[in-house]
């Protein structure tokens, strides 16, 4: 790949990379499908909702378009059925938080790139105190397309005024690596939700488990 500048940029995901909830994701779509009538294995709603915002995923799941007021009820239902089956805990993706620390202490900008709504994040972040060390945060209200379109990096890019190529991406999810492949960035593929080797088929240059014992000299060798 070409094109690339010294890194200078950490953007991570949120779901997934950060905070370690997507099977409680899966769970909670898993119950509004059921709740309206929609067989679909948990397997088979993750990989339609995997990383996508949750404009996308109602409408991809129960296969129909819905109006406003269908669609902001069954996103608060949604809501309420993703604290249930989480128990309202925040839950760090293992070594995410010191990772994230560590870079900031090293003077690298960081950022998040998200496809959840601010007032998800908002709350996510302080519990995990990293509100404070992200300085860009651009969620799905700050976006049209969501990922595989690259926009929600390359906005998170032009917030920090820094060139793509001088960007390293976090995420989980094949859609959101091929967002940041597709917006010129550098990706690190993090297995928390996916294989490893579908990681790689996404577009990973590099993956790894979690953030435990990852350096940022680890990272800026990608080429």
């Amino acid at each position: 790949m070409s094109g690339f500048e010294r890194l200078a940029v950490a953007i991570f995901d949120m779901d997934g990379v950060l905070v370690d909830s997507e099977l409680h994701h899966h769970a909670a779509w898993h119950r509004i499908c059921l709740e309206q009538g929609v067989t679909l294995t948990v397997a088979e709603v993750a990989e339609r909702t995997l990383g996508r915002p949750v404009r996308e995923s109602l409408p991809t799941l129960l296969g129909r378009s819905l109006d406003a007021a269908e669609h902001e009820r069954l996103v608060r239902r949604k809501a309420v059925i993703y604290e249930e089956v989480s128990g309202g805990t925040v839950r760090e993706v293992r070594g995410a938080v010191a990772f994230v620390r560590s870079l900031a202490d090293s003077g690298v900008r960081c950022g998040l790139a998200t496809s959840a709504m601010p007032e998800r994040v908002g709350p996510i972040l302080e519990a995990l105190q990293l509100a404070e060390l992200l300085r860009v945060q651009v969620t799905g209200r700050d976006v049209r397309r969501g990922k595989p379109d690259p926009e929600v990096y390359l906005t998170t890019a032009a917030r920090f005024g820094m060139a793509p190529g001088a960007c390293v991406v976090f995420e989980d999810a094949p859609v959101g690596i091929e967002a940041a492949v597709r917006a010129g960035m550098r990706v690190v593929g993090v297995a928390t939700t996916c294989h490893a080797e579908t990681l790689q088929a996404a577009g990973a240059q590099v993956v790894v488990p979690d953030f435990a014992g990852l350096a940022w000299e680890d990272v800026v060798s990608i080429g």
